[in-house]
């Protein structure tokens, strides 16, 4: 991944989609964002979702956010 933003003058995003129960949240920053709030590590990502930690992502001017929401009217029984 690196070595092609390299090639392409490009700056690495990561895109992380939590899908919650009648939520799906998008959350898109850069790596350098990623790296300096220290939440990738050996065993992966640790993305906080505490409504402490969304107050955060949304004041966040490096963190781009967009949601889709749904909402059952009817289902069978």
């Amino acid at each position: 991944m690196l070595v092609a933003c390299k090639d392409f003058s490009c700056e690495p995003y990561f895109a992380i989609v939590i899908d919650g129960a009648d939520i799906i949240r998008c959350f898109i920053l850069p790596m350098k964002k990623i790296l300096k709030i220290n939440r990738l590590n050996k065993s992966g990502l640790d993305w906080k979702m505490k409504k402490s930690d969304l107050i955060q992502y949304y004041n966040d001017p490096e963190i781009k956010i967009f949601e889709f929401s749904s909402k059952t009217h009817s289902w069978w029984k």
